[in-house]
């Protein structure tokens, strides 16, 4: 960002321009942890702009961070140290990361690395992380949760240590119009692990909820 600004607020304030610049006046928006959380703010802020929301162990619930903590995460948050990781990216911390968020270990494969790998290893991409990771925290999605009309599906792995399932819970009970769909044996990415039956209901909502 040319601002330099990674709040969560300014996040939304990026997707409306994007919406807007693409002319889309209602749509559909979903996140991932920290994805998640702008979406759901998005719809505190924008409500009249958006049509359904999913939610996939979305950052930002009603509860506490999660018992396990990737080491990259940790070593952006310790001052100095931190600027190590604006030159190396190894490799290991890519793959221990995947490994603490994904159950199923078969889905990990040199493409996913290779992928998670190069959103990392762009220069500006990490120090807009390291900022990132240094804001203070922000509880305005947990605080107007209950403000969230729009039919809204929460999905969550029920062995995320990230952002345990109680986030999830917390969710569904904190919005009004929420469904909680639990996937066992499944950690912080669901949709890597879980990709057609995520894909299924992503449809599904889509479907049930745009007929007239």
């Amino acid at each position: 960002m040319p601002s330099r600004d990674y709040s969560e607020q300014a996040m939304v304030r990026t997707v409306a321009e994007v919406a807007g610049r693409l002319g889309l006046a209602r749509f559909a928006i979903g996140g991932n942890s920290m994805g998640g959380a702008v979406a759901a703010r998005f719809v505190e802020e924008y409500p009249g702009r958006v049509t359904q929301l999913i939610l996939v162990d979305a950052g930002g619930m009603p509860t506490e961070e999660g018992d396990r903590v990737p080491l990259a995460f940790r070593l952006a948050r310790i001052p100095v140290l931190n600027q190590i990781l604006l030159h190396v990216t190894p490799r290991e911390l890519v793959i221990e990361g995947l490994d603490d968020a994904i159950v199923r270990k078969s889905v990990i494969d040199d493409a996913m690395i290779d992928r998670y790998l190069g959103f990392r290893a762009h220069g500006r991409h990490a120090r807009a992380t390291l900022e990132r990771f240094n804001l203070p925290r922000d509880d305005y999605v947990a605080l107007h949760a209950g403000k969230i009309a729009v039919p809204t599906l929460v999905l969550w792995g029920e062995e995320d240590h990230l952002f345990p399932v109680e986030a999830g819970r917390c969710g569904r009970k904190t919005i009004r119009s929420a469904r909680l769909i639990v996937y066992p044996a499944t950690g912080h990415l669901p949709q890597e692990e879980m990709a057609d039956q995520i894909r299924r209901r992503r449809t599904n909502l889509l479907l049930a909820t745009s007929r007239p």
